[in-house]
């Protein structure tokens, strides 16, 4: 009974962790920008945007650093995507892995990324509760567009730009 109810539990954590999504290992051909890379899988280029965060546009402050710095990351490298769904886009809507770690939540902690809690019901409730508090703590560090003192949101930005 007891082993029965540690795998339960390991189970419940692992699932809400992932939503139950499906997960895929790639390797990244190309980094978009800040939020968005592209990946071949089953002979099929797939454009994926990283889900829980928002990215300033390339033509905002700070946008081609957020490229460069997810670049960095990921470049050339073998992913795990964890994903449940598609954006009205066509983009897979997914978590970057690498070796483990979440490059999505890399990108707000090194400052070069909101967490967009516009669509905080694509993430898991444990999800929404880091990224926020990272976000937090890299704006009271000043780290990346913090530095700023009113650093306008990517989707704030694409509103001014219709």
């Amino acid at each position: 009974m007891v082993i029965f109810s540690k795998m339960l539990l390991v189970f419940v954590l692992l699932s809400s962790q992932t939503g139950f999504g499906a997960e895929i290992e790639v390797e990244i051909l190309r980094v978009v920008d800040g939020d968005t890379i592209e990946v071949w899988h089953k002979d099929e280029l797939l454009r994926v945007r990283l889900q829980g965060i928002d990215a300033p546009e390339l033509d905002q402050p700070f946008g081609q650093e957020a490229r460069l710095h997810l670049s960095k990351l990921v470049q050339g490298q073998m992913v795990s995507i964890i994903y449940e769904s598609y954006d009205t886009y066509g983009r897979l809507l997914g978590k970057i892995l690498v070796n483990g770690h979440d490059i999505n939540l890399r990108m707000i902690k090194d400052g070069l990324a909101w967490w967009y809690r516009y669509y905080r019901q694509q993430q898991s409730s444990e999800d929404q509760v880091v990224y926020e508090s990272t976000e937090a703590h890299s704006k009271n560090l000043k780290l990346g567009l913090w530095v700023s003192e009113n650093p306008i949101e990517p989707y704030e930005w694409r509103k001014l730009r219709k």
